[in-house]
């Protein structure tokens, strides 16, 4: 399965840009463009970064690549949760029905926190 950073290195290459004239662009360290490309620095979540790879990559912000970049950032990020939320979760089946359900409501961040003052107040 190809990752986040391969992924965002695929596209650059496609528009024919070197790493440190795409991080230019991008007005970020290329280290910092390199460590993500090679799977050793988080995936971003700042909207703001998928903005200037569409922007610089010339595409639209709704363009199936930054939907699939953003889609594999989130995929990474998930898949990076601490161990021992990673082992609780295996524990308790239905924690990935709980991510599912929030997912498809579309919770605002306002509903999640009042999810887990409940929560917090009634367990």
């Amino acid at each position: 399965m190809e990752g986040f950073g391969e992924y965002l290195k695929a596209l650059r290459l496609e528009c024919g840009y070197g790493l440190r004239t795409f991080a230019g662009a991008m007005a970020m360290d290329a280290g910092n463009l390199s460590r993500l490309e090679r799977g050793k620095l988080r995936p971003p979540k700042d909207e703001g970064f998928f903005e200037d790879v569409a922007r610089v990559l010339d595409l639209e912000i709704e363009d199936e690549k930054i939907q699939r970049l953003r889609e594999l950032a989130m995929q990474e990020r998930l898949s990076q949760v601490s161990e021992e939320m990673s082992s609780y979760a295996q524990e308790v089946e239905l924690i990935p029905v709980l991510l599912r359900t929030m997912t498809n409501k579309k919770l605002t961040r306002e509903q999640i926190e009042q999810l887990i003052g409940e929560i917090r107040a009634n367990y």
